[in-house]
């Protein structure tokens, strides 16, 4: 069953088998994203792969469902120079995690992570760009916060999407964006505990809208490791003519029963990021460590390289990274030590 969207655009094509050995492995250059999806007659779960599908073997009285999504936009794919036209990080702009660091890091435990104060002490030390966690209650207003649970103004624990402003103590984004100094760029990293496909696909679009009418001046770029954000902010982007940036996280293998084949090869999420017009990939720095040329392998696919991890603390990990490895900006918790050694590279 195939369905096109009203501009012709996009094409979403369902496969319904009891095996996934019927999956058409020629089927693999359409695809932006693959769904597969256990059905029983008691109860549903939902996990995501590629179209290697033929590795899977299928369950007993399992039905498979395969929900390929292709997008075609008339604008081309964008080349390596053309990424200067989006609000991303640049060569040697140093990018905070979660401001000045996470609190798990425990590098600067006096601010804590995700609110404006740590953006701007970030800032002060030298980070051009501060990443941060966008999720949205379920009352609709987008907060930055981290985790899945948060403690409650009566002091207990409750999960975001059932939560209300009035439940939690959060920075909003709209006052980080309002409030910060115009000075400071975004990372905005959407999280998406417990909810669908479809649900993350429409938190995403509300997000990109909020930041489109609360900070249209800003330089502010998204970053997300599910497929679906992904493509829904490609769409938005198309949609508005804007010029924020999109990147595609993953973890390239770095832990075990990751959801999506994409996060299990670094290779494989930058196939994913440059089949669908997304601009970069941020990749846990392990994988880049551990990968030959991983930047020549995403510059040639007109990708811009991140990464994340303890290992972008360590001066010469970081160093490494970028002078030898084609890692156009690091995220980092280390903030002041990290920009020091760069200010020293003269390249």
């Amino acid at each position: 069953r195939a369905v096109f969207n009203n501009n012709f655009s996009s094409v979403s094509i369902m496969i319904k088998t009891k095996s996934a050995q019927d999956i058409p492995l020629d089927a693999k250059p359409i695809l932006l994203a693959a769904a597969h999806t256990t059905t029983t007659t008691t109860t549903t779960t939902t996990t995501t792969t590629t179209a290697a599908a033929a590795a899977l073997p299928p369950a007993p009285e399992t039905e498979y469902h395969y929900y390929y999504h292709h997008h075609h936009h008339q604008t081309q794919k964008p080349s390596l120079p053309q990424l200067m036209l989006y609000d991303l990080p640049l060569r040697k702009e140093i990018v905070g995690h979660r401001g000045l660091g996470a609190n798990s890091a425990n590098i600067s435990p006096k601010h804590q992570e995700n609110t404006i104060e740590s953006f701007h002490a970030a800032h002060e030390l030298g980070a051009v760009w501060v990443e941060c966690d966008v999720q949205t209650l379920n009352c609709g207003t987008h907060v930055l916060y981290h985790d899945e649970f948060a403690t409650t103004k009566e002091g207990t624990l409750m999960r975001l999407k059932d939560a209300t402003h009035h439940d939690l103590s959060l920075t909003r984004l709209e006052d980080a964006l309002l409030n910060s100094a115009p000075s400071i760029n975004f990372n905005l990293e959407i999280k998406y505990h417990g909810k669908s496909d479809d649900e993350v696909a429409r938190m995403a679009t509300q997000i990109a809208e909020a930041v489109h009418a609360l900070a249209p001046k800003r330089r502010i770029c998204f970053s997300c490791f599910h497929p679906a954000a992904c493509i829904a902010l490609v769409d938005h982007m198309h949609t508005n003519e804007s010029k924020h940036g999109i990147l595609f996280l993953t973890e390239a293998g770095s832990l075990d029963g990751d959801t999506y084949n994409y996060h299990d090869s670094l290779h494989e999420a930058m196939r994913f990021a440059s089949n669908n017009g997304i601009h970069g990939v941020v990749s846990h720095a392990s994988a880049v460590l551990a990968s030959p040329e991983p930047g020549v392998h995403a510059h040639s696919l007109g990708l811009a390289l991140y990464t994340f991890g303890k290992h972008n603390n360590d001066v010469r990990l970081a160093v490494t990274q970028y002078c030898t490895m084609g890692v156009t900006a690091l995220i980092v918790d280390d903030v002041a030590t990290v920009a020091r050694s760069f200010e020293q590279l003269s390249y």
